[in-house]
């Protein structure tokens, strides 16, 4: 959403980018964290921003504290929101083999992050490609 550089974020999920508890698009469900253990929505604060041609120039890397490991993630949805908060991007977070990882590489330290974070960015180009 161009306006999600430019624009005040005054709605919940505006521009936001968050792991959902569905396992399909169909039924992504609320944001996913272990909602015993945290007391807020630890995805509320992860958004994205771009420029007025709809680009997103830079890449970060946050840690979100949902009291969850992160290989529970797999086979989860990803949303991404525009400005109103709607959900105008979906994706899957699949596991190593299933994106054809032997199984020493999917289960090494970093390999469920990487997937996240691929889907994360492939998400963001999509939506800001659209």
């Amino acid at each position: 959403d161009v306006q999600c550089g430019v624009a005040k974020l005054e709605v919940l999920n505006a521009c936001g980018i968050h792991v959902h508890e569905g396992t399909d698009c169909s039924s992504a469900g609320g944001h996913y964290y272990a909602k015993d253990l945290v007391s807020s929505d630890p995805w509320s604060p992860i958004v994205y921003f771009s420029d007025t041609s709809g680009s997103v120039a830079s890449t970060i890397s946050v840690e979100i504290g949902t009291g969850k490991p992160n290989t529970d993630m797999l086979n989860r949805t990803v949303v991404v929101h525009d400005l109103q908060g709607a959900r105008v991007a979906c994706g899957m977070i699949m596991s190593g083999q299933a994106r054809g990882l032997s199984a020493e590489e999917e289960h090494s330290s970093d390999a469920t992050s990487n997937t996240i974070r691929s889907l994360f960015t492939f998400l963001l180009a999509l939506v800001l490609a659209s």
